[in-house]
């Protein structure tokens, strides 16, 4: 009894290992980025849980680093709807003017859908990707739940 006891838990602890490393992806560029898919977290709490993990929210500095989200998002949500999800990107210190929370600079490479950013009713002031199922970028109240995708801390 006790021997198939341990077997139930340790069974039990692989699947919730799987369950987590499940969220973690690695690119055709050997990066690995962690996606919370489902949309229950706010911009604030996003950031708060790459934190915890010691990432941050993806920076998209530039085509080659989106062509390369696209195709991550592309390959392993191919057969799911494709989330919406939080990036690092906002304007909450200077109204019209975007940078990235990583670095605390402004867009030099921008992929925004057309009409965007558009601070629709006055406050949007969050950038999240996939809003017509692709890669490209729309500003979003804040407080809206969606999912993230955090990348690792480079040194």
């Amino acid at each position: 009894m006790a021997r198939r006891s341990l077997l139930v838990a340790a069974c039990i602890c692989c699947i919730a290992i799987g369950i987590v490393r499940a969220k973690l992806y690695t690119s055709t560029q050997n990066n690995t980025y962690f996606i919370e898919a489902r949309h229950k977290y706010n911009w604030f709490q996003s950031q708060n849980q790459c934190t915890l993990q010691n990432m941050t929210l993806l920076s998209i500095e530039n085509a080659d680093k989106n062509r390369e989200i696209h195709d991550l998002i592309n390959e392993n949500f191919k057969d799911k709807e494709k989330p919406l999800l939080y990036i690092g990107a906002n304007d909450l210190a200077n109204l019209k003017h975007f940078c990235w929370t990583k670095t605390g600079l402004e867009f030099d490479y921008t992929n925004w859908s057309e009409g965007e950013p558009n601070n629709y009713g006055g406050n949007e002031h969050c950038v999240h990707i996939g809003l017509y199922d692709d890669d490209t970028w729309n500003d979003v109240d804040c407080s809206m739940r969606f999912g993230y995708i955090c990348e690792e801390n480079k040194k």
